[in-house]
């Protein structure tokens, strides 16, 4: 019972948080600097430069932390986490009592 309980806890507390950090990212303001510096990153000499020194695979992952890094990303990494630590709570108490 106490880890049905954990387990909604968890699930409101990260649904909520990411609820929270999503709306912040939505409703901060955007500096026009950050989508001059995000156009040249996004340009295909930029991109021929970064495969060049880094490789492919180096590029992909370069892309991949950006994206992870922006607030919407990290809103719903927040409430997937709360979501699994949630669902390993209610896994466990539904185990049966070891004898």
């Amino acid at each position: 019972m106490r880890l049905q309980i954990l387990g909604v806890i968890l699930l409101l507390a990260g649904v909520g948080a990411g609820g929270l950090l999503y709306w912040r990212a939505v409703r901060a303001d955007a500096d026009p600097g950050d989508e001059i510096l995000r156009a040249q990153e996004q340009s295909r000499a930029y991109q021929l430069a970064m495969e060049k020194n880094v490789g492919r695979v180096g590029l992909m992952l370069s892309q991949l932390s950006e994206r992870l890094g922006e607030p919407r990303a990290v809103a719903v990494e927040v409430a997937l986490a709360g979501g699994v630590a949630a669902g390993v709570c209610f896994a466990l108490a539904a185990r049966p009592p070891r004898e």
